[in-house]
């Protein structure tokens, strides 16, 4: 071999060891590099979904009450009967003083005859009375809430919201009406159905207690 072969040779040789070299480091980083990206499998209690915000929130969300609404609406009630009591000048009765049971009731206002049925159960209570309309030349009848109060005539069952008999139409031209109760110095009860300065006598009989 001459001098020049074998340089040829040891230049070669040494080539081939550095790219074998380079190659192999590239090749293990490359490895290295390949197993610190992979992703581990996710375990089965990885895997649960996570409840989504819509669905917290709706769970969270407390559902309404009906019986709060109703206590609300009651509520709202009672306060209005309060102002119309105090708009008449009157104060609520004594719980001894209430009204209990269904009454047939009925009196005479300017010729025209008034009879219907009264039923309370405390302080509040319903009536419906059917009169003759000369307005509308027919028989009519009109259901009003009614409230007692203590006033200074007596004791009084104040009208409120008069509406058609079986409906919440508007009774428009029905003029509510305030029964009187009051004991006269001789013990006996006087009964009066009183509106727009003039009043009226009442017969009432209690049909059942309720």
């Amino acid at each position: 071999m001459t001098i020049k072969t074998f340089r040829i040779f040891h230049v070669c040789r040494s080539l081939f060891i550095v790219i074998f070299t380079i190659f192999l480091t590239s090749g293990c980083a490359t490895i290295d590099k390949m197993l610190s990206n992979s992703t581990p499998s996710p375990s089965p209690a990885d895997s649960t979904p996570s409840p989504s915000p819509e669905s917290s929130a709706s769970s969270s969300t407390p559902k309404p009450n009906s019986s709060a609404s109703q206590n609300a609406d009651s509520s709202n009630d009672e306060k209005e009967l309060d102002q119309l009591v105090q708009s008449k000048e009157c104060i609520p009765p004594n719980q001894v003083e209430y009204v209990y049971g269904n009454y047939k009731i009925g009196w005479t206002t300017a010729s025209i005859r008034h009879e219907g049925i009264l039923n309370m159960n405390g302080r509040v209570g319903k009536m419906r009375i059917q009169f003759f309309d000369q307005a509308a030349n027919s028989t009519s009848a009109v259901d009003q809430i009614m409230v007692l109060a203590s006033c200074t005539k007596g004791l009084v069952l104040l009208g409120f919201n008069p509406v058609v008999a079986g409906t919440n139409e508007k009774a428009a031209n029905y003029i509510t009406d305030n029964l009187i109760f009051r004991r006269e110095t001789s013990g006996e009860f006087t009964l009066l159905n009183c509106y727009q300065g003039g009043c009226s006598p009442i017969e009432m009989q209690q049909v059942t207690n309720n």
